[in-house]
């Protein structure tokens, strides 16, 4: 998924559109769609919370609302890992508690794996699994437990984490 995925304002296309091109790769270019991928498409919606939003163009929706469509698109694919890159850089907290919400439904509901490579933490800090903080190495690679016993909270880190680093060459 694209760390800052913006759409055309006149794109044409609405959520369930984009959304279900997340499903080309299970399906082909050639075919249309199948019972199964509309449920997925649905599905996907559903899970990032746009169910209303579902016949808008996503031209007209706000930042955090298009990068929930991204997630939702990535989603409907039924992936076995979901490769994220600062998802959540410039969107609103509701939208941050939105994608932190899709991203366990898919952990817990779907079996899936997420990769998050992030600089804010915050949204999802308490259903990490492993953190890895990298500064030219690896310079820490345990549970969130062991990065927080060592004085550096995953939240809104203004102070501890730079500080932290700052001292690791």
């Amino acid at each position: 998924m694209p760390q800052r995925g913006r759409f055309a304002p006149d794109l044409p296309a609405t959520v369930a559109e984009v959304v279900a091109t997340g499903r080309l790769r299970r399906r082909g270019w050639w075919r249309g769609p199948r019972a199964v991928d509309r449920a997925a498409v649905d599905h996907a919606i559903d899970a990032v919370a746009l169910g209303p939003w579902r016949d808008r163009r996503v031209g007209e929706l706000s930042g955090g609302q298009q990068q929930r469509v991204m997630i939702a698109k990535a989603l409907a694919s039924d992936p076995e890992l979901l490769v994220l890159d600062e998802p959540v850089a410039g969107v609103d907290a509701e939208s941050q508690r939105l994608f932190r919400d899709s991203l366990v439904h898919l952990i817990e509901a779907h079996d899936g794996a997420v990769l998050l490579v992030s600089h804010e933490l915050g949204a999802v800090a308490e259903d990490l699994d492993r953190v890895i903080v990298l500064k030219h190495r690896v310079v820490f690679d345990g549970s969130p437990q062991d990065l927080r016993a060592r004085g550096v909270s995953l939240g809104v880190h203004a102070d501890d984490l730079p500080l932290w680093l700052e001292g690791l060459d």
